[in-house]
């Protein structure tokens, strides 16, 4: 590529990235979490599987997502062994140990996406997380894949049960949310392809469609 060819390109001072199957497979990385999460738990109970796939999947129904990080105290089945309050960390360690070991040995981005967001975040380029996907899941895969500064600022939704969720960050103290990526919350119902969000977006770094990619 000649200069005069670098010279007349247009400058990007925006981009604006899907992440999950974007970025990353967001099905191997969710697969490889909850397949041994799963068998684990038929292990450890002796529940059949048939009947915890019936229960999970309200759960997730419920809360509009089956990354629902306390689905196992909401199982029915469950509940009625431990109790209406139990505390799966306490009651079901190796499970929980098997879903955050799955998603540790999963997590990557696809070939060439790290080193492609380091050249186009050092030319100057703002670079914006944009997932219909809630918070908390979303900013953990981002801290684990490298990214939490290499994208400016993340666009996500709220989390279901968000309070539970901060009380077991506070817990655990095993993520207590980004250090430099700038996260917004869109509404709940917030759904992808919607130009409007889009433009919205675009119109809080005050640029204009043509200068942005």
């Amino acid at each position: 590529m000649n200069q005069n060819t670098q010279k007349n390109r247009p400058q990007i001072s925006i981009l604006v990235t899907d992440l999950d199957n974007t970025l990353w497979n967001w099905f191997d990385i969710w697969y490889g979490s909850f397949k041994p999460f799963l068998d684990e738990l038929v292990r450890e109970t002796k529940i059949p599987e048939a009947i915890l796939k019936s229960e999970i999947k309200l759960v997730h129904e419920h809360h509009r997502t089956c990354e629902y990080s306390h689905v196992l105290e909401e199982l029915p089945c469950l509940q009625a062994r431990y109790g209406m309050h139990f505390d799966a960390t306490e009651k079901l360690p190796t499970v929980v140990k098997a879903f955050r070991d799955g998603r540790r040995n999963t997590s990557s981005l696809y070939p060439g996406v790290s080193e492609a967001l380091r050249a186009i975040k050092s030319n100057g380029t703002v670079i914006v997380g944009f997932t219909e996907s809630q918070f908390y899941y979303t900013a953990q895969r981002i801290q684990t894949l490298g990214l939490d500064g290499i994208l400016n600022f993340l666009y996500t939704t709220e989390d279901s049960g968000s309070e539970q969720l901060r009380l077991e960050r506070t817990k655990s103290g095993a993520f207590d949310g980004l250090k430099q990526t700038k996260t917004v919350i869109l509404p709940t119902h917030a759904t992808k392809p919607d130009a409007t969000l889009l433009l919205s977006i675009l119109e809080d770094f005050s640029f204009s469609k043509r200068n942005s990619g």
